[in-house]
């Protein structure tokens, strides 16, 4: 297989519409780009069909909410990339 895929991780309803209003609000103070709130568990090449469900099905096991806690904020001057 060729191409590139990436799987994102959404926050609930009500959480990810407070993040929209956070991101719609800094992408035009500073004419930045605005996107869906996410974080991304995987981008890179595409995966076979078994590795992928395998992928999905251990994100799947997960016990109720995921707390993440930012360990520092990076950017790259190339648009659609971040570290």
């Amino acid at each position: 297989m060729t191409g590139k895929v990436a799987y994102w991780q959404l926050p609930a309803a009500e959480t990810r519409a407070a993040f929209a209003t956070v991101i719609a609000e800094l992408a035009e103070r500073f004419n930045a780009p605005v996107f869906e709130p996410h974080v991304t568990l995987y981008s890179g090449p595409v995966l076979s069909e078994n590795e992928a469900a395998k992928s999905l099905d251990i994100a799947r096991q997960g016990r109720g909410p995921l707390c993440l806690e930012a360990i520092g904020v990076e950017y790259a001057d190339t648009f659609s990339r971040t570290r």
